[in-house]
């Protein structure tokens, strides 16, 4: 499996943006081909969670959307994370310790432009990103744009990436050859999108690992054919 193949990715985070909430913040980029398989993962869970009253309850408050928040069953949360983990994908993240602190808008660009940097470093980057229509809070942002930086601090050379988050009209005015990767962004309905359901169940999952130091579920991912590429940012 080659990362070529993944023309487009899907991008999500877990955890909040509060100083009083989580002490961690996941941003994860899931590369994977359009996938019949993740459809049906999406749908037998749903079914299987309208069997018993809590299950239904529970998707019924979701307004009938798969999330990993509050998830009302471990056994069927551990058997969807391992079918998801069978698919042949890569999902890249970056976890953020808060430290206390408010993650503001302007420090959640630093953090997607590390993570793009870090998915960078493994592979070629996608050509289009579908997010949940709530993740940017600018709904008419229409494509990233990201170019590599030369940096020389004490005599070595590290490379890092300027990203930019533009609208169609600001896009069309750019001299666009002076970007390196050019990704369209693509705004979805999560309660719409199973492919964005399953995200938001794998970076759980990654996320309950940073939060409470266990590694119950995302050994789950390891163990599967999903190659995940961590990267932790202080």
């Amino acid at each position: 499996m080659t990362n070529h193949q993944f023309d487009t990715a899907y991008l999500d985070e877990s955890g909040d943006n509060g100083a009083k909430g989580s002490k961690y913040l996941i941003m994860a980029l899931w590369c994977v081909s359009e996938n019949k398989r993740i459809s049906k993962i999406i749908r037998d869970t749903k079914q299987q969670l309208l069997r018993k009253s809590i299950g239904a309850k529970w998707l019924a408050k979701k307004g009938g959307e798969i999330k990993y928040s509050n998830f009302p069953d471990k056994r069927l949360l551990k058997k969807m994370l391992g079918e998801l983990s069978e698919l042949e994908s890569s999902i890249y993240y970056v976890a953020l310790e808060k430290k206390g602190k408010n993650v503001d808008n302007s420090e959640k660009e630093l953090i997607l432009r590390e993570l793009f940097w870090h998915k960078i470093f493994f592979g070629n980057m996608p050509k289009k990103i579908i997010a949940d229509k709530q993740y940017f809070k600018n709904r008419k942002v229409a494509y990233c744009l990201l170019k590599e930086l030369t940096l020389t601090e004490k005599e070595i050379k590290t490379k890092k990436y300027l990203l930019k988050l533009v609208e169609k009209e600001e896009y069309e005015k750019l001299k666009r050859d002076e970007w390196e990767h050019i990704i369209k962004i693509e705004h979805h309905n999560s309660q719409l999108n199973e492919h964005l359901q399953a995200l938001d169940i794998l970076t759980g999952a990654i996320f309950y690992f940073y939060e409470n130091k266990d590694p119950i579920l995302i050994d789950i991912i390891r163990k599967g054919n999903i190659r995940i590429k961590e990267y932790s940012m202080d």
